[in-house]
């Protein structure tokens, strides 16, 4: 196996850009910002359809951006499976966001002022913002592997 001569904060960078695209993404969704004219499809497919393959997209893209970075080629084979990562993360975070509401509580507390779908989103953003980071630190630092 060949060294990495990727620099830390490139792979930082990327993983930090990505969580803020994916927690964008959620707080629109679940802020009710998009319409929808069926109700199920805008609460169940944000999280659980949607995100998870938005960010499996994205990690795969990310992924292979640092493995060309750091080996100047990309095997697409495992970066299919190490891709999974995020959208595994992020696929727990909806069920444990589902059963157990009372986690978007001390999120939803901070803002009074504004609509409850706000605060949903919020809520969603701020743990789809620290679910995706860090997945997407992990799986870039074992895409980075020549």
């Amino acid at each position: 196996m060949a060294t990495s001569n990727l620099n830390n904060s490139v792979r930082v960078v990327i993983a930090v850009v990505f969580a803020i695209t994916l927690s964008l993404f959620i707080l629109l969704w679940d802020g009710h910002f998009f319409p929808f004219p069926i109700q199920f499809i805008q609460e169940i497919g944000g999280f659980f359809i949607v995100l998870p393959f938005i960010s499996y997209v994205t990690s795969l893209a990310t992924n292979s951006l640092v493995q060309y970075l750091s080996c100047q080629k990309v095997d697409i084979v495992p970066q299919l499976t190490r891709s999974l990562i995020v959208p595994a993360g992020l696929f727990t975070l909806g069920v444990f966001l589902w059963f157990l509401p009372g986690l978007r509580w001390p999120i939803e507390g901070l803002f009074s002022s504004v609509s409850r779908d706000t605060k949903t989103g919020l809520s969603s953003a701020f743990y789809v913002f620290w679910i995706a980071l860090y997945c997407q630190t992990f799986s870039n630092s074992i895409a980075q592997a020549c």
